[in-house]
């Protein structure tokens, strides 16, 4: 069941060269995903009522060019298929000309609220979504990033009250913002990145100190960085980013 929606690139989306930042787009992203569920009638109200929710737990990013300030985009998004507790939903952002920019593939994970367990996927969602059991066959988790094995460069974040979603944790696109700001200011001027990749490992709260470190590794045609952000020196989100 597809969904598309239009956006305009607005100021408060830019970098420094009006480029939208990563972090924009992810959050363009997850508002889609909102109002198809609101459409359907199993968004924040239903969650509020069942006690249930989606954590996000995997992003899987490809980016041909990111859209500049002004831009009119349109941006799809297709609930693909239920698995247990796991959900994938794919995402196409085109651009005026109708040419495709950027998809992303994202896993999810159906949760009891109270106990912050998962739980099976319910069948208001195979209803609303028109999906069948016989959907997963199209279901993938994604790929895991390693670890990093040295750290080139460190950054501390605290988690503030703002970072909060009504899941009542840190939301999911903060932890991109973290990570990419460990990487030096002037490689993120001089360079583009191509491709994004996030493991959510474990919930953060308000107050919670964050390590941000980040490993690069260059070739000749691309740098792939490396990222792990840290609570009490436990790995809570692993990121790897792709740049040219």
């Amino acid at each position: 069941m597809d969904f598309s929606k239009d956006y305009q690139i607005h100021y408060y989306h830019c970098d420094t060269r009006l480029n939208s930042s990563v972090f924009s787009i992810i959050r363009i992203l997850e508002d889609i995903a909102i109002h198809q569920s609101e459409e359907l009638g199993v968004g924040i109200d239903y969650y509020h009522k069942h006690r249930v929710g989606w954590m996000l737990t995997r992003w899987a990013i490809e980016i041909k060019e990111l859209p500049k300030f002004r831009d009119t985009i349109r941006v799809n998004t297709t609930p693909k298929a239920f698995n247990n507790f796991y959900a994938n939903r794919w995402y196409k952002i085109l651009d005026s000309q109708g040419i495709e920019i950027i998809n992303a593939k994202t896993l999810w994970i159906f949760v009891d609220l109270d106990t912050r367990k998962p739980k099976p996927v319910t069948e208001d969602m195979y209803l609303k979504y028109d999906l069948t059991p016989d959907d997963k066959k199209y279901f993938t988790k994604l790929n895991s990033i390693g670890a990093i094995e040295q750290v080139d460069y460190s950054n501390n974040f605290r988690v503030r009250l703002s970072d909060i979603d009504t899941n009542k944790h840190t939301n999911n696109s903060h932890y991109v913002s973290w990570a990419l700001e460990a990487l030096p200011p002037d490689f993120q001027q001089a360079k583009s990145i191509q491709s994004l990749q996030v493991n959510y490992l474990k919930e953060t709260n308000v107050g919670d100190q964050l390590v941000s470190e980040v490993q690069m590794i260059s070739d000749e045609n691309a740098y792939e960085c490396l990222h792990a952000i840290s609570k009490d020196d436990q790995v809570v989100c692993r990121v790897k980013s792709v740049w040219q």
